[in-house]
């Protein structure tokens, strides 16, 4: 793109696309969220997260790499990221919130020229979690259209429990 106002009208547009697109995808907190049906996976550290069925999950050293059950069929990966964090100030930026789970929860989705591959949409979800931050992340890519609702991974976030025995946050 030239340079000139043409380009800085496009970039500035551009920042404020996730806060647009967030409020887009995931309204303002309106819908149901419902948890996965899957098994409760502990981790070492003493936190628990219930994941969808036939998820392939890997423990991390602060969480889990959850691989949703057909994932492994696309050409993206749509693995979600969660980790627990000791980091409780309010994140930089522009974050919408939403209430999951009795607090409020803060996320951004932002979106990339995926290619062939189609829009890849990338969203990154915060919850105050048993005293620290509980972070998702997870990108997706689709072709031709389907905007992603992000609903299985708002339902991972709901559904982590501080303890194995499934103790709430």
């Amino acid at each position: 793109m030239p340079n000139g106002p043409g380009r800085d009208r496009f970039w500035s547009m551009r920042r404020g696309l996730p806060v647009v697109l967030a409020a887009g995808l995931l309204g303002c907190g309106d819908a149901a969220i419902t948890p996965p049906d899957g098994p409760t996976v502990p981790h070492s550290t003493g936190w628990s997260l219930v994941v969808p069925q036939g998820a392939a999950v890997t423990e991390t050293a602060d969480g889990f790499v959850v691989r949703p059950h057909g994932s492994e069929m696309r050409r993206s990966d749509d693995a979600m990221r969660i980790a627990r964090r000791a980091e409780t100030a309010p994140p930089p930026g522009d974050w919408t919130e939403r209430e999951v789970a009795g607090v409020m929860a803060r996320f951004q989705v932002e979106t990339f020229s995926g290619g062939s591959g189609g829009t890849e949409y990338h969203v990154t979800m915060r919850r105050p979690f048993c005293g620290d931050t509980l972070r998702l992340e997870q990108t997706v890519q689709r072709e031709g259209g389907g905007t992603p609702d992000f609903a299985e991974a708002w339902g991972v976030l709901v559904a982590a429990r501080c303890g194995e025995a499934g103790a709430d946050p």
